[in-house]
């Protein structure tokens, strides 16, 4: 699988889901390709890696007020 961007070592939040977990997130062509609980796995490529150890990603945030 070759992506433009993954990012690892991220806590996934999706509050919709109600969900909460370690993992990767993969974006291609500026769409949300794959999550990926844990550590990616090796077959997975990627133009850009961001370390995001520590850090947590989530829906954005918007306050129209």
């Amino acid at each position: 699988m070759m992506l433009d961007i993954l990012f690892t070592g991220a806590r996934l939040i999706d509050p919709k889901a109600k969900t909460e977990f370690d993992g990767a997130l993969g974006i291609t062509d500026g769409v949300i390709a794959g999550v990926l609980p844990g550590a990616a796995p090796s077959d997975v490529r990627a133009e850009r890696t961001v370390d995001c150890s520590g850090h947590c990603l989530g829906p954005g945030l918007v306050d129209i007020g």
